[in-house]
């Protein structure tokens, strides 16, 4: 009898307190470990939660942060989990970088990841710093998604990152009228960097730059995430572009990055 027919015979003898129960362990977890895809899959169909409970006996705060450690079975199981609608968060966007998943990063984001109330900013920083060389594969990604910049500039990542991660970050503020703190961190991170860095904090933010965040900064994070929202708006095709940092992604050099549609995710992208 295999792990399926097992599985059958056992759903409906076990207690569901222990699906999304404190202190329990929900049985998603043990299909995710095992990599049993087809276990996983028959548990969700029979109304297990893919968000399960904090599971502290494993070490991860969610089924799908385990998921990021079973490198053979990954995207299948991400695959399942999604279908069956887990709830996506910052902690799925950080292991996304620890484990240099970046095409995955962009459909996180895709998928509607909240970008705000974040409880693991921290912990984001702390795998973003890691992976910042290769910042043009998600950054761009999630600074365009609606993120706001001001989350980053922290001490950490302004001592940490190179210049030119620096001054993307700043392309999406207005540097000039940052806060005193940030202000502060970045003349002493100035005082010892390139003269591109200098140079750019030193620079007057020009009144289309301005326009450009106020008009960002009034549409909804679903239409920030959108290319074709954004391209509909009543305005010129060129203000399209702009909005969409056209000329910022074009001068860092960002490279069209391949945009997972809907469906699902595979190795190979």
């Amino acid at each position: 009898m295999g792990h399926t027919e097992i599985l059958d015979l056992l759903i409906p003898l076990t207690s569901r307190v222990c699906d999304t129960g404190l202190d329990k362990v929900s049985p998603v977890y043990s299909a995710v470990f095992g990599g049993h895809e087809d276990c996983l899959e028959m548990l969700l169909r029979h109304g297990y939660s893919p968000d399960a409970q904090m599971c502290l006996v494993f070490g991860f705060s969610s089924p799908l942060c385990m998921a990021f450690q079973k490198d053979c079975e990954f995207f299948g199981i991400v695959n399942i989990l999604l279908k069956y609608g887990v709830q996506l968060n910052e902690l799925h966007l950080a292991y996304c970088l620890k484990y240099e998943k970046f095409s995955v990063f962009r459909y996180f984001l895709k998928k509607g990841c909240p970008l705000a109330s974040w409880n693991h900013t921290s912990e984001f920083i702390n795998h973003a710093i890691k992976v910042q060389a290769k910042y043009k594969e998600w950054l761009p990604s999630l600074l365009l998604a609606g993120f706001d910049p001001l989350n980053l500039l922290c001490n950490s990542w302004i001592e940490a990152v190179s210049d030119d991660t620096l001054i993307f970050t700043l392309e999406f503020t207005n540097w000039r009228r940052l806060p005193p703190a940030v202000d502060k961190m970045l003349s002493a991170r100035a005082s010892n960097s390139s003269w591109a860095l200098r140079q750019h904090i030193a620079a007057v933010p020009s009144l289309t730059h301005l326009c450009r965040l106020e008009i960002r900064s009034s549409l909804k994070p679903e239409h920030l995430r959108s290319d074709s929202f954004i391209c509909q708006l009543p305005l010129p095709r060129s203000l399209h572009n702009y909005l969409l940092y056209a000329e910022v992604l074009r001068m860092n050099e960002v490279p069209e990055l391949a945009v997972i549609q809907d469906g699902e995710i595979t190795e190979t992208i």
